[in-house]
């Protein structure tokens, strides 16, 4: 028979035996976590550097510059506009008339938009023809739309506004 030390010594064997196994085990498997978040931070270091060469790409001051020339009506700020909080009035004061504008310096040119229909500058004149059907024809002076299109009010002025400058005001 196996006397007694030798089962305690076999026992021992087995209880290390298996525990080596266990940590062994576990260590495999943070090594495979390990290497698992060390692929995801370099996909996320990747897309960053993505990210970091589209934001620069952009933010470029030319290209934000001509954005914004093309779809804001900024103008240069005046120096009166600036004022200390001790020289705003308290809630019910009337406030001073404000200075008047500063002379607006003109804008680089805007790129030509497409055409856009507009209504002759002066209605067409109807007379009756032999039928009894209205027959359109020139308004006075014997011009077309083709050429009142060229008349037509900058796009800076809105339409409504440049007809009744030129009909005298509101009727």
């Amino acid at each position: 028979m196996i006397p007694r030390s030798g089962l305690m010594w076999l026992g021992l064997a087995l209880a290390i035996g298996g525990g080596l196994f266990d940590i062994k085990h576990d260590v495999q498997s943070f090594e495979d976590e390990l290497n698992r978040l060390n692929r995801a931070m370099t996909a996320e270091q990747q897309a960053i550097h993505v990210l970091k060469a589209e934001w620069s790409l952009i933010n470029q001051p030319s290209r934000l510059q001509g954005l914004a020339a093309r779809h804001l009506d900024l103008i240069a700020m005046d120096p009166r506009q600036i004022v200390h909080v001790a020289d705003l009035p308290f809630p019910g004061e009337v406030l001073p008339a404000p200075p008047p504008p500063a002379k607006r310096p003109t804008a680089a040119p805007r790129p030509a938009s497409p055409p856009v229909a507009r209504a002759p500058a002066k209605p067409a004149i109807v007379a009756e023809s032999k039928a009894g059907e209205p027959k359109p024809t020139l308004p006075p002076g014997g011009r077309g739309q083709a050429e009142s299109a060229a008349e037509a009010p900058p796009p800076s002025q809105p339409p409504k506004i440049a007809a009744l400058a030129e009909a005298g005001g509101p009727e």
